[in-house]
């Protein structure tokens, strides 16, 4: 990887425009962004094989996703044991606390 950065003096050279992935940006003044992690989750998984415990993710998760549409919210990721959404986003709503709230 250094190799890549240096020329063959030695020297920096300029970053070439390379894109993981396109990125698209807009300001959204009034959001609400949840994140819930599942407490003891360790724990609770050493107890369980894997196919219990993808189970219990995928249910809980159902629910969140279920609850997330009900309230005018959207999924961002799922991260392990992780669920991280926004509300008033893409569409904007004065509710969007209130709707966090009830997640």
């Amino acid at each position: 990887m250094l190799r890549d950065i240096l020329n063959s003096n030695g020297q920096r050279q300029q970053p070439m425009n390379l894109q993981f992935h396109k990125i698209y940006i807009k300001k959204h003044d009034e959001v609400s962004i949840l994140f819930a992690d599942i407490v003891g989750f360790t724990k609770m998984a050493s107890g369980c094989t894997a196919q219990e415990l993808v189970k219990i993710l995928n249910t809980l998760f159902g629910r969140f996703d279920d609850l997330a549409k009900k309230n005018s919210c959207m999924r961002i990721k799922i991260l392990g044991d992780c669920y991280y959404c926004v509300c008033g986003v893409p569409n904007p709503s004065p509710h969007h606390a209130i709707c966090s709230i009830f997640m």
